[in-house]
């Protein structure tokens, strides 16, 4: 619980922070992803809070409000790791979608070929 205490204001911040700048693919993205992973607070373990928190940062289809972290979360090596990777990622998208106009944003670099 005290997990979810400390992650929740970020966690509140950048979902404001991506409506309030348009991060959204399409009209009600966000609140489709949250009414599908239902509340924060009732996640129980560190890795259920950083797994939730991955699912709303990198849905599917893409929000592209922040960087891919799916697969690390997927390979980290224990809870505090994957806890302190949704932090980051949190940290950074906010302050990315501060920085950058309104609109969804390319957090990744490109990796398709032009020939």
């Amino acid at each position: 619980e005290a997990l979810t205490d400390s992650l929740a204001p970020l966690v509140g911040e950048w979902v404001a922070l991506a409506k309030e700048t348009q991060r959204e693919r399409s009209p009600g993205q966000l609140d489709a992803v949250l009414s599908d992973l239902g509340p924060l607070c009732e996640m129980q373990t560190a890795d259920d809070v950083a797994f939730w928190i991955g699912a709303l940062i990198n849905p599917l289809p893409a929000l592209g409000a922040a960087r891919e972290i799916r697969a690390f979360l997927l390979e980290a090596s224990s809870p505090a790791l994957r806890v302190e990777c949704v932090r980051r990622a949190l940290e950074e998208s906010i302050g990315r979608m501060r920085e950058q106009p309104p609109g969804p944003i390319e957090v990744e670099p490109s990796t398709r070929r032009t020939f």
